[in-house]
């Protein structure tokens, strides 16, 4: 496959992540927006405290797995062919962005329930740090279809 093909495929992946990384913005917009409009009154704290915890510990595992996602999906592997391997590194990318993304959610989904505004910082923080850790790269994208090209 050559350089400008691959090119072609990972602007697009680009462009999705780009898209992703902005919609976290945009959550934190909405809220602040939406900022004391939303009724945000909780019976309460036990329950948002409840609900806080578990947010935060999927959100740690969410992070967890997208490392370990990674490291397997993008291992090289013999007999894959580039069309593959750049479907793959697609796919993959796609999925660790979503995954991160749904922690800004969670604190979206807390500032909502009314608990403190800086959840929301935290975790849209956090989501946004791991995707643009976890950011598609030419060099890795080049690098499995050319290990590809070299097991065929």
């Amino acid at each position: 496959m050559d350089t400008a093909t691959l090119q072609k495929h990972f602007k697009v992946i680009r462009i999705i992540w780009l898209a992703m990384l902005a919609s976290l913005g945009i959550y934190l917009i909405v809220c602040l927006a939406a900022g004391n409009a939303i009724p945000r009154e909780v019976d309460s704290d036990a329950p948002l405290d409840l609900i806080r915890r578990i947010l935060i510990g999927i959100s740690a595992v969410e992070l967890i797995f997208i490392d370990i996602y990674r490291k397997r999906t993008l291992k090289p592997r013999p007999g894959l062919t580039q069309a593959v391997v750049v479907q793959k590194y697609s796919l993959t990318s796609l999925v660790s962005c979503a995954v991160a993304e749904s922690i800004g959610i969670f604190g979206m989904v807390l500032y909502f329930l009314g608990d403190s505004p800086v959840y929301l910082y935290f975790l849209i923080a956090i989501a946004a740090m791991s995707m643009l850790y976890y950011r598609p790269k030419f060099v890795t994208l080049e690098a499995l279809v050319r290990a590809a090209e070299r097991s065929i």
